[in-house]
């Protein structure tokens, strides 16, 4: 179960230690979520629609709504362009999903990071203030 209140803090993208990157940028992980860039071969994982981190990644790093997003995901699985990130249920789920996976990636609150540390590595990380 997660919080329905986020309070300021920092995201981290967390991928399995044996992942071909380093790190990964904004625009970088932008194309991943979206499904434009199959050549990176990683798989993405989301939270449900309501979680707040899913909130706050979507429109600092995604750089849109949830609506928006739900709405090219539903063209894109029209078309059969693509198909949206898996969703898992919580950070939990996330961590148990990359130890092992060597391909996929994550965000979680930092307050989360001693779930994956043993088994993965900082991607990237930015900051957000709460909601309002």
């Amino acid at each position: 179960m997660y919080h329905s209140h986020v309070s300021a803090g920092e995201i981290l993208v967390v991928g399995n230690k044996a992942l071909k990157y380093e790190q990964l940028s904004t625009r970088q992980l932008r194309a991943i979520y979206m499904g434009n860039a199959r050549h990176f071969d990683v798989q993405p994982l989301n939270y449900p629609k309501s979680h707040p981190l899913r909130t706050i990644f979507n429109l600092r790093v995604i750089g849109y709504t949830e609506q928006r997003i739900q709405t090219f995901w539903a063209q894109m699985m029209f078309t059969g362009k693509g198909y949206p990130p898996d969703t898992l249920k919580s950070e939990s789920a996330a961590a148990a999903f990359l130890m092992n996976s060597t391909n996929a990636v994550a965000f979680i609150d930092s307050s989360s990071v001693g779930k994956v540390e043993e088994c993965c590595k900082i991607l990237h990380r930015f900051h957000y203030d709460a909601p309002k």
